[in-house]
């Protein structure tokens, strides 16, 4: 029976107040809509880094130089030449 009044009154309240009622389902509808494009989208920016990741596949190697001084000597190339003879890759 407190049951059956407890809605009672909540029904009666939510019909008194028309305009806080819709405003609150407004924001409740807004929030929820909004987390479910985040979520999306960051499930779709993921995605799409792992396929690019994937695409450039375990074959390449890519050397960035950050350093003022960026020369390659002779024997720089002699023992890159050496790495890649020990190393089972493929060579460019």
């Amino acid at each position: 029976m407190k049951f059956l009044r407890i809605l009672k009154v909540a029904f009666k309240n939510i019909i008194s107040n028309k305009l806080r009622s819709i405003l609150t389902m407004l924001g409740l509808i807004i929030g929820i809509a909004s987390v479910i494009v985040l979520v999306g989208v960051s499930n779709g920016s993921a995605r799409s880094v792992r396929e690019n990741m994937q695409s450039l596949g375990t074959d390449i190697l890519t050397v960035n130089i950050n350093s003022q001084d960026a020369t390659l000597e002779y024997s720089d190339i002699e023992e890159i030449e050496e790495l890649s003879r020990n190393c089972r890759c493929n060579t460019i």
